[in-house]
């Protein structure tokens, strides 16, 4: 499992990891399994404050693809509390999270293809409240 975050002590905007890969020739899905934990959940929900996870992979020499994005307000209506707390103070709302989720995103268009796989996450609006998303069972599914 891994964990990125857009603050927590290891940055204040930003958190990503990232792999070089060359994608198989018979790939069909990137899956993963997340959980986006956030102060701006409920608070900021509607707001300009829209901390964001996206997974994007970029070819060598190419530009950069968003394969999945989410932001705080694709989430904010399927959200519940945690009892996690990222040491910030003034959150009336505390942390909220979405739970692990599974995720496949089609990768056809990229079989054979070498590049570098990125998955992170970002501060919009403001760098004052933290958001967190944990990461597992990051894998390819290959056409039979």
């Amino acid at each position: 499992m891994g964990i990125i975050s857009t603050g927590l002590g290891f940055s204040t905007s930003s958190g990503e990891i990232s792999q070089g890969l060359c994608v198989p020739t018979n790939a069909s899905n990137l899956v993963f399994t997340w959980d986006f934990l956030s102060h701006e959940f409920l608070t900021y929900c509607g707001s300009q404050f829209q901390d964001e996870f996206q997974v994007v992979f970029v070819p060598n020499g190419g530009s950069e693809q968003i394969l999945f994005r989410r932001q705080v307000d694709d989430l904010c209506g399927s959200v519940t509390a945690i009892a996690v707390d990222f040491g910030q103070g003034g959150d009336p709302d505390g942390v909220f999270h979405t739970g692990f989720q599974t995720t496949s995103v089609d990768i056809t268009s990229l079989q054979g293809v070498s590049g570098r796989l990125i998955l992170r996450t970002q501060d919009v609006g403001d760098s004052i409240y933290d958001t967190a998303v944990l990461l597992d069972e990051i894998g390819i599914q290959l056409a039979p």
